[in-house]
């Protein structure tokens, strides 16, 4: 695995999470499944910074079609600090389908997980997939990943524009001290996403 030597490689930003912010979220969601209605759409640019496919870049679209609610975000984060990254995982799995993600030239991966956290100016949407994402330098790998989950990060301002990141196998970390989740690994670098166009 990739560990963050590189806080540099996870761009720093290395999203730190702040759980209490989570809490406060605006959308809490109602937990009633996927729909066909698409609450929220952005395309964007996912530019790969791994070695193998440095540069490359793809088009994709992300679409959310139910927010997650507290109770599923509590069940996530309390798998993760009592069972480790892959038992969250497996407990990803059991959620409701959230949305989806693809590039054009792809398979849609399901989304189990979506929450949206205001920020100054802005917002930012979290969301996570129980399956590797194939981007780039990960779609590459012969081996299987160290961490089946994927973690989608949008920052977007008020117009609903802005950057991202996709960390493909993310092993993540929740800090009781400081009540916060961090990225500490990935099985590949990220993949940047940017030119994100809200629709």
């Amino acid at each position: 695995m990739e560990r963050t030597q590189g806080m540099g490689l996870l761009r720093a930003v290395a999203v730190v999470l702040a759980i209490g912010a989570l809490a406060a979220c605006s959308s809490t969601g109602t937990g009633s499944g996927s729909s066909a209605t698409h609450l929220e759409r952005w395309s964007a640019n996912a530019r790969s910074t791994g070695t193998i496919a440095g540069g490359q870049t793809a088009q994709i679209t992300v679409v959310v079609t139910r927010w997650s609610t507290e109770d599923q975000r509590t069940e996530l984060l309390e798998s993760l600090t009592r069972d480790g990254n892959r038992q969250m995982s497996a407990a990803l799995r059991t959620q409701e389908v959230a949305g989806w993600i693809r590039t054009t030239d792809s398979l849609r991966w399901d989304l189990r997980y979506a929450r949206e956290v205001e920020t100054d100016g802005g917002r930012r949407i979290i969301m996570a997939t129980d399956r590797p994402v194939g981007f780039g330098e990960a779609a590459r790998q012969t081996r299987s990943l160290d961490y089946d989950t994927s973690l989608i990060i949008l920052e977007l301002d008020d117009g609903n524009r802005g950057t991202g990141t996709v960390f493909v196998g993310a092993e993540l970390e929740l800090d009781p001290e400081t009540n916060t989740l961090t990225v500490t690994g990935a099985s590949s670098r990220p993949v940047e996403l940017v030119n994100v166009r809200g629709r």
